[in-house]
């Protein structure tokens, strides 16, 4: 192989001995460990708590908790429906638009 085979990066390595000896690595690599472990304990933590205490309550958990995962179920619906309205074969905003731009034939 002569030198027009030869890649962008020679030597192959150099990319990394630059990425190593870069002084912002070390940085990046702390801000990436601290976001991370505040993320799990703080996330984890709160979730834990919040668990044992509706799993604490006694008189009306059942209500407490249809109400306290309502949220969840009626975005999750909400969504489902708003992607169907989207991407409906027949009559969906995507559709529309491309037969509007003539990208799609009726």
């Amino acid at each position: 192989m002569g030198r027009a085979a030869e890649g962008v990066n020679d030597p192959w390595y150099e990319n990394y001995r630059r990425l190593v000896t870069d002084p912002d690595l070390r940085t990046a690599l702390k801000n990436t460990v601290l976001l991370t472990v505040c993320t799990v304990v703080f996330q984890v933590g709160i979730a834990l708590i919040l668990a044992l205490l509706v799993d604490s309550i006694r008189v009306g958990a059942k209500v407490f908790r249809t109400v306290y995962f309502f949220p969840i179920v009626i975005s999750a619906t909400a969504l489902g429906l708003m992607f169907n309205l989207m991407f409906l074969y027949k009559g969906g905003m995507v559709n529309q638009l491309l037969l509007n731009m003539g990208l799609l034939e009726s």
